[in-house]
């Protein structure tokens, strides 16, 4: 017998529960390390792919980019939006951005694309 493979709406809404009880986040230091490894300057523009409440997005602001995320779940994509008031936040599908490509100078996919259906869909996009 074939292993299940979970549905976009199925993740979608595992996610949102997670997101709804609390959230996914690492301490904030290493956000703005990663903002800082990125060498970014102030008003380059930088997506976080399945950006969770918008922890990197926030590092990225505060530095000065311009930022956008994406995530899968709605619910995440309120707390960013609420947490990072500056920032374009859509949800939406890693494996499928509603951007066109070379919208932005960095992209970074935090501890997720493991998450994916077709991780490497994902990072096609991500390219």
């Amino acid at each position: 017998m074939e292993p299940r493979v979970a549905t976009t709406q199925e993740v979608r809404e595992f996610y949102d529960g997670v997101f709804a009880a609390g959230e996914i986040r690492d301490n904030e230091l290493l956000y703005h390390w990663i903002v800082r490894l990125l060498g970014a300057r102030p008003g380059e523009r930088l997506l976080d792919v399945a950006c969770g409440s918008g922890w990197l997005l926030h590092a990225a602001a505060r530095a000065g980019l311009a930022t956008a995320g994406l995530d899968i779940s709605p619910k995440a994509v309120e707390k960013a939006r609420a947490f990072v008031p500056g920032a374009e936040v859509v949800a939406g599908d890693g494996e499928r951005l509603p951007w066109p490509d070379a919208s932005f100078d960095y992209v970074t996919c935090l501890g997720s694309l493991e998450h994916y259906l077709h991780p490497d869909q994902g990072v096609r996009e991500i390219i």
